[in-house]
């Protein structure tokens, strides 16, 4: 018999990674769009890091999206 407690594994919620893994997506497609010239595009990119480094989620719909873009 043993005193020891049985310890509580906790994993780390996915939302976190799912989110850094979007944003770096974000980030990279926006440096290769400036790189190609498509400073138009790259600047919807730039739109979309700027919304999720404020803390709020990808858009799920029109509404939003037209919010985030800045339309």
């Amino acid at each position: 018999m043993s005193n020891q407690r049985k310890g509580n594994y906790q994993s780390k919620p996915d939302g976190m990674t799912n989110e850094m893994g979007t944003l770096k997506f974000f980030k990279i497609a926006q440096q290769v769009l400036e790189k190609e010239g498509k400073t138009d595009e790259a600047f919807n990119f730039e739109q979309m890091v700027d919304w999720l480094q404020s803390g709020k989620s990808l858009p799920k719909t029109e509404e939003d999206v037209i919010k985030a873009l800045g339309i």
